[in-house]
């Protein structure tokens, strides 16, 4: 049986400073919500931990522990920046503390990495945003027993890697608005629901899986567009065999 752990760091910054971000607060609860959802795979409670502005340690000590399990799932929201002394992108965890990225990376087994943040020291860009309310439910349900069998079974046929996405380019700030939180989680989740929606209404197969890869590149698309081409994500992944699934219809 597959074993799967989801770890989801946040730091929207102390309350009542000038660079507090609510809307990570915002982001930590649409990607719990999603996992949850037979769409997201079915996650259970306990396979889905919070760390909300978390020491170097807590998180080191969690990341170590979550090894032992086939599929890891790690997102960072919140405070970020680009070290070109390192080549990588450095995250802001709590005031004076931080840790470099690439330790998300170690011993990582099956794992995607989502990275949410800034990847240059600024405030953030915040154009506007179209609010868009979900569509009315009018597909057939999804059955989350289905839904988490084939999830598995999915990551049971991925062969050992890495894939990481980031929301933006080295030396770029990554948008977000008070309403949606961040451009990249909000257009992620979003594609991932608009997709697994219209496979509810018109696949024939038992399943469909929506790979990390495919969703980024539809991610990518409506974030280039909504920061009028000043964000623009990345992504790094292997580029053969099958990749590692985000969103399954069944």
């Amino acid at each position: 049986m597959i074993t799967r752990k989801a770890i989801l760091v946040s730091n929207p910054g102390e309350k009542g400073s000038n660079n507090y971000c609510g809307e990570v607060v915002l982001d930590m609860e649409n990607y719990e919500q999603f996992l949850k959802s037979p769409f997201g795979g079915t996650w259970y409670d306990d396979e889905i931990i919070q760390l909300t502005r978390p020491t170097r340690s807590e998180l080191t000590w969690t990341l170590r522990n979550a090894a032992q399990h086939d599929y890891t799932l790690i997102v960072f929201s919140g405070h970020g920046w680009y070290s070109k002394t390192h080549s990588s992108t450095i995250l802001e965890l709590r005031t004076k503390e931080d840790i470099d990225s690439m330790d998300l990376r170690m011993g990582c087994g099956k794992r995607t990495v989502i990275l949410d943040c800034g990847r240059r020291r600024s405030e953030g860009i915040t154009p506007p945003i179209e609010e868009r309310e979900e569509s009315p439910i009018n597909y057939p349900p999804p059955d989350p027993t289905k839904c988490r069998r084939y999830y598995d079974e999915w990551i049971e046929k991925c062969s050992l890697g890495l894939i990481v996405t980031h929301a933006c380019k080295a030396q770029e700030i990554a948008g977000d608005q008070r309403l949606n939180g961040g451009y990249y989680s909000y257009n992620l989740i979003r594609a991932a629901k608009e997709w697994a929606q219209y496979k509810m209404r018109s696949h024939t197969a038992a399943y469909e899986i929506l790979s990390v890869p495919d969703l980024h590149e539809k991610t990518a698309l409506a974030v280039e567009a909504m920061s009028d081409g000043h964000q623009v994500p990345e992504i790094e992944a292997p580029h053969c065999g099958n990749s590692f699934p985000f969103v399954v219809a069944a």
